[in-house]
């Protein structure tokens, strides 16, 4: 092979893994003499591969000298690692000088990759003396494929069997030839250059992989994706279903209006009555709307991925849920007020004072939540619109006082039994109210807060806003780590607590340890343009299926994707010839 030969394929195999581990920080390089030129390329190279982070150096490098101190930063931490760098300085990657950084691309891998094999009885610290009993050769090989060396079954008293063996399976099925002979390593010391060339070839077998492995992790994070997807819809039906089922037993109960003929009867009737009201119906509401909370980030987490929205059987979705709730509703009041005749005696115009004020109070909760959803206008002139309501709405708290003067009088009167709605639920009608103006005002101040700074709908911060506020479990305004945790697992992101930190630290923006509102959407804008497309998935497959419109279950499984992915796909692609037509399956399954 000539010098330009091995210069070309040198190129090739360091640019290709050079992207495999540049993709993990979302960068890539087309061309080494000017990719690497302003250093920022071989930082985020050295921070994903040696597992660290740079404090400090220029992220917008635009002079000359700026680029050569972020070259600079570079080599001097892989000097901190233990490798000795001559004849090359930060100019010389600035300049492009291509054999100079082929020369550090080598140097990083034998020192970050090659020299960091851990197994029994292997430590390399060179390449001479640390390759002579044939351990490391079998541990390279090992590493990369399992199947093919027996590593726990070898000895280091038998260097020549050891390197006779790495030597014999790297030529019969790795196809690299035997550039070294038993008797030129076990006698003598070994070649320094002789060593590393011969690893180069292993570098170069492995490093085809590479590309495969990215395409594998690639579709396997769909499947997944679709998995989970699956998953939470039927666990949606299932949820749906359970609440049906209460629903229609508790109309069917409440219909039944066979009262006891005796006043006391009714009275304990009335008494179960507003226990349920009281403890059973509020349990009944929260299910009914973690439920739909459990539906809106269902469809939230589809749309982010680019999927169809889930259409529920007939019965199971929201609105059927809505529609049974509103005949329990009907149910409550057509039995209220069966008992209630049946109690309807004594001090009629008090009950009438009462009822009236709580119908008309009724009435204006009603009115001023309608007011408050249909304020119009830009986003400040309905923030306006809303504080002028907040205002109204605690001037009219002297109505509340007046109907819970009334409310003693009836039971005074011992005439509670015949009233409908009680002075609690009133009172919680108003909190309610009050709370919900200042939770649509608080939505739209992050709205004019956030519209500038992020290129999202406001349809879309609607939605984000609805997911920020569910899981803001203290409703400070802001998510801690534990429930932006919760945040990314409902995302299907199930990240371990370090790798949790890493995420949330880089859009804590301000550093005050929690993610306010307006790093939440920055983080969710990501989270959508990061979402694959089904063109790039079928890509990914035609890298796996070596460009065939097929793929086979042989080839998923030596791509490294894991059995139950394969497991998975197999069960649910279309078979086409030898093996799947996964252009079917991505348009038809993946991304329905």
């Amino acid at each position: 092979m000539s010098n330009t030969d091995w210069v070309r394929v040198q190129t090739k195999t360091f640019t290709k893994w050079c992207n495999h581990h540049l993709s993990k920080k979302g960068a890539k390089i087309e061309d080494l003499t000017s990719d690497f030129k302003s250093g920022l390329n071989l930082i985020k190279l050295l921070e994903t591969i040696g597992e660290t982070t740079f404090p400090k150096y220029n992220k917008n490098p635009r002079l000359r000298i700026q680029m050569i101190e972020n070259v600079k930063i570079a080599l001097e931490f892989i000097e901190s690692r233990g490798v000795k760098l001559t004849a090359i300085g930060g100019e010389d990657i600035v300049d492009g000088n291509l054999k100079l950084i082929l020369g550090t691309i080598w140097t990083v891998i034998l020192r970050f990759q090659i020299a960091e094999i851990r197994y029994n009885d292997v430590d390399v610290k060179n390449f001479t003396w640390s390759w002579q009993d044939g351990l490391a050769f079998c541990a390279l090989i090992h590493k990369h494929r399992p199947d093919l060396i027996d590593f726990d079954s070898l000895s280091k008293a038998n260097k020549g069997e050891n390197l006779q063996l790495a030597f014999d399976v790297a030529e019969n099925e790795l196809g690299i030839p035997k550039f070294l002979d038993v008797e030129d390593m076990v006698d003598v010391k070994p070649d320094e250059k002789a060593v590393m060339a011969y690893l180069y070839e292993y570098f170069k077998y492995f490093s085809k992989g590479l590309k495969a492995e990215t395409a594998a992790r690639r579709i396997s994070k769909v499947i997944t994706l679709v998995k989970q997807l699956n998953e939470q819809k039927a666990a949606y039906d299932e949820r749906s279903q359970n609440f049906n089922n209460t629903i229609n037993s508790k109309i069917s109960e409440l219909d039944d209006h066979s009262f006891p003929e005796t006043i006391d009867g009714v009275k304990k009737s009335l008494d179960e009555f507003k226990a349920y009201k009281k403890d059973e119906k509020p349990q009944l509401g929260s299910e009914k709307m973690e439920i739909e909370s459990d539906f809106n980030q269902l469809q939230t987490r589809l749309k982010v991925n680019n999927r169809n929205p889930y259409e529920p059987e007939q019965g199971l979705s929201i609105e059927d849920n809505e529609e049974l709730w509103n005949k329990l509703e009907q149910s409550e009041q057509e039995r209220s007020k069966a008992l209630r005749d049946k109690l309807q005696k004594l001090n009629r115009a008090l009950l009438d004072e009462y009822e009236q004020a709580a119908a008309d109070f009724n009435n204006w909760v009603n009115e001023e939540k309608q007011a408050l959803q249909g304020v119009s206008g830009d986003l400040n002139q309905q923030a306006d619109q809303i504080r002028g309501m907040i205002e109204d709405i605690v001037a009219n708290k002297s109505r509340l006082q007046r109907i819970e003067e009334l409310s003693r009088e009836v039971e005074r009167q011992n005439l509670e039994y015949y009233t409908e709605v009680t002075f609690d639920v009133l009172a919680n009608l108003y909190d309610q109210l009050l709370s919900y103006a200042r939770q649509q005002l608080s939505l739209l101040e992050n709205q004019i807060k956030v519209k500038e700074g992020a290129k999202v709908t406001q349809e879309q911060l609607k939605e984000f806003q609805t997911m920020f506020e569910h899981f803001d479990k203290d409703k400070k305004g802001g998510l801690l780590p534990y429930e932006f945790q919760g945040v990314l697992k409902s995302l299907g992101d199930e990240l371990d607590d370090v790798e949790t930190k890493k995420v949330f630290d880089k859009y804590d923006t301000d550093g005050n340890g929690t993610i306010d509102f307006d790093e939440f959407v920055d983080f969710m804008v990501k989270r959508t343009e990061d979402s694959d497309t089904a063109e790039q998935i079928k890509e990914s497959w035609r890298v796996l299926s070596s460009s065939q419109p097929q793929v086979t279950e042989t080839q998923m499984k030596t791509a490294g994707m894991k059995p139950d992915i394969v497991g998975f796909a197999v069960q649910t692609m279309p078979p086409a010839g030898d093996g799947y037509d996964f252009i079917d399956y991505t348009d038809n399954f993946l991304y329905k």
